[in-house]
Formats: C-alpha cells, structure tokens, sequence
C-alpha cells in the first residue's frame, strides 16, 4: 500500500526525534500521523502506548489499518457503535469525545460575533467563512 510506503518512510525521518525524546505517550488526530507512529514503534525506538483520536463523526477507512494503537478516542457513542461494527475491540475505545473550550459555547449576538472577527454585520453571513463543498453533487453547497 502507498500508505504504508509514506509512513515506512517518514517512520525512518522521525526515528532521531523520537529515539531522544522518548514520549510517555504518543497521541494522534489523524491517521497518517497514527500510521507514522505505528511504524516507528515497529522499528523499536518508541514503547510508548499510542492513541488515535478519531475528530470526525465517522470513522475514516485508514483508521481500521492503524496497527498498534493501543487505543481510539471517539467523538460519540454512535462512532464508538461503528468502531465495533468495524472490527475495533470494545476495550480498546476511548469515548470520551471532542473536547471543546467552554468559551465556544458563549452565545454572542450578530454584532459582537462579527466584530470579534473583524467584519462588517451589513455583509453576508456566507461572506465571513469558505465555501463548503457537497460530496454526493460534486459542487458547492453555499
């Protein structure tokens, strides 16, 4: 797999970092980097336990071909149900959650929020963020 490949590759890049840091734990939201660490702990630099925090709602396919991680974070108790369904033993999941800073729970009013981010309330809402893109039309959305 090319995925393997990359991480095979990069694993021998970070062999120095992690041979001298020598982390308690090894944490990863994204499963490229989780992917990375799985092969530097096959090389033998790192014993430390890893953890794979899935930030989607879904759990992405790569996720499943992380080997090695001791645990996955999940964001809900429906991610933690398709981890199972996938495959992933129960007492490896973590479901904790995202966790979220309780000032972005802060109701702010149009005005407030819109001079917190340096722009004009007379614009459109649509104009204060990127485009987003929908998948199953292939074009955007707003």
């Amino acid at each position: 797999k090319v995925n393997q490949k990359l991480s095979d590759y990069l694993s021998k890049e970070l062999f120095d970092v992690y041979e001298s840091f020598q982390p308690n734990v090894v944490v990863s939201t994204h499963s490229c980097a989780a992917q990375i660490s799985a092969s530097v702990y096959s090389l033998g630099v790192c014993a430390a336990p890893r953890i794979g925090i899935v930030t989607d709602y879904t759990l992405h396919p790569y996720w499943e071909d992380v080997p090695r991680v001791q645990y996955i974070v999940t964001a809900s108790e429906l991610l933690t149900y398709r981890c199972v369904q996938r495959g992933v033993p129960r007492e490896r999941i973590l479901p904790f959650g995202i966790p979220v800073h309780p000032k972005f729970n802060q109701r702010l009013d149009r005005r407030s929020a819109f001079r917190s981010a340096r722009r004009s309330p007379k614009r459109s809402p649509r104009s204060a963020h990127a485009p987003c893109w929908d998948w199953t039309t292939s074009s955007p959305c707003c």
